[in-house]
Parts: structure tokens; C-alpha cells; sequence
């Protein structure tokens, strides 16, 4: 069944691809809309030449590059990223994301956490004014995965599952499994997320906040800028 937002992802990847003459060192993020950003990306490059050094936050990302042409670099072999480009699976009125529907939030927030810049690229149909009757992805150790989630459902916040595919659970780039806990409301997502992460075999949250970035928006037709945040 085709995206019915396929065309919005494409826009915007048309879109972000034309914005980055400047750029010199690239992270990218996972999923559909960063799928469709690479490919108007080395499209663009063939019809501009610029000098560019990517960095990927998923393996998936990177092989899709490579396949392309792009030149792609682990993120420790770079002193720091010019800018980061990445999706998101929701965004609220002041800005703040959900990551992790594609299971990198671990390496997308180390990119993300290195760039001097981000630019966030969404359909319209993940923008929502408060983050409600959401699933919030959470990386957690493998090692007692039973016993984290028993402490994530004992936070009293909402309910959580372990991901899976298949038969099996899903792992992460990095090893790591993914519960996704269903919420009713985040009211403070800032105090949510650190209440989160001091529980014992919880790596880290979907909850993306503070960064310096720009988050445009599509509806497939037209490409608008939604909010910017941090310094």
C-alpha cells in the first residue's frame, strides 16, 4: 500500500536538498522522509557539484548513501556536523519531537547532539498542538528487558510493550531493544523524559528537546516552517 504522504516526504526532501550549499559535513538521520531526502539529495548533487561529507545515524541510511554516491563517514571520525537533517514521528506546538518509530533514536541523538544545526523535515500529519495518545519509544537494555518494562508499566504513566518483528524483538543498530510506551498525555516532556531515564535498563527516550532546530512541514503541495527551537 503506497504512503499517502508520500508525496509530502518528497517535497520536502526536494526541498532540504536545495537548502544545503553551504553544508560541508551532513548528518542524516532514519526513515522515510530521510530516505527520501538522500535520494533528492544526490540527484541535486549531480546537477550542483559541492564538496559534502555525511555522516548516518542507521545503518540503513548509510548503505542507501553509499549506494548513490554519496561519501559517508562515521560521526567519530569528525570533530563536529554543519548541519542535521532527520524526521520525526510527532511534533508539538513548542517544538519538541517524538523519535525512535524507526528504532535510531540512540545514534540519531548523538548526531543530532553534534551539529551545530538541525532542520527537522515532516508531513503535516504529525504535527499535533500537545503530545496526546501517543506511543513514545524507549531504548532499553536487552538484559532483563522483562524487568524494565515491569518498571516502566510501575512509573504509572502509561503502558508499555516490547517491539516487535516477526517473532523475535526488535533490535537497534547498536543492540538495544525498543519498548514503546502508549500515554495518554505528556504534559512536561522535559520532566518525562529524565523521569524515564533514571530507571534502571532505560538507555534512552524518544523525547527530543532543546536543540537548536528548525522543523519544516508538508502537506505535499506546499513546504512551511513550524517552529524553531533552542539557542
Amino acid at each position: 500500500m503506497e504512503d499517502p504522504w508520500h508525496r509530502a516526504k518528497e517535497a520536502l526532501g526536494r526541498w532540504a536538498a536545495q537548502q544545503i550549499q553551504d553544508v560541508r559535513i551532513l548528518g542524516i538521520g532514519s526513515g522515510s522522509t530521510v530516505s527520501a531526502f538522500i535520494q533528492a539529495l544526490a540527484r541535486y548533487r549531480q546537477e550542483v557539484p559541492m564538496p559534502l561529507t555525511i555522516t548516518a545515524a542507521s545503518h540503513a541510511s548509510e548503505e542507501q548513501a553509499r549506494q548513490l554516491g554519496l561519501d559517508v563517514v562515521p560521526l567519530e571520525s569528525l570533530e563536529h556536523v554543519d548541519l542535521a537533517v532527520d524526521g520525526a514521528d510527532a511534533v508539538d506546538a513548542h517544538g519538541a519531537l517524538i523519535k525512535g518509530g524507526g528504532a535510531a533514536l540512540v545514534r540519531e541523538r548523538l548526531v543530532i547532539a553534534a551539529a551545530r544545526h538541525t532542520m527537522i523535515l515532516v508531513d503535516s500529519s504529525k504535527v499535533m498542538n500537545a503530545f496526546k495518545r501517543v506511543r513514545l519509544p524507549i531504548a532499553i537494555i536487552p538484559f532483563g528487558w522483562r524487568q524494565t518494562l515491569s518498571r516502566l508499566n510501575g512509573l504509572g504513566v502509561g503502558t508499555a510493550s516490547l517491539r516487535r518483528k516477526g517473532e523475535g524483538p526488535v533490535v537497534t543498530d547498536d543492540g538495544l531493544y525498543i519498548a514503546d510506551l502508549a500515554i495518554g498525555n505528556i504534559a512536561v516532556p522535559d520532566m518525562l523524559h529524565h523521569e524515564l531515564k533514571r530507571i534502571d535498563g532505560v538507555v534512552d527516550t524518544g523525547l527530543f528537546l532543546d536543540y537548536p532546530t528548525a522543523i519544516w512541514v508538508s502537506d505535499g503541495l506546499t513546504v512551511w516552517r513550524h517552529n524553531e527551537t533552542g539557542d
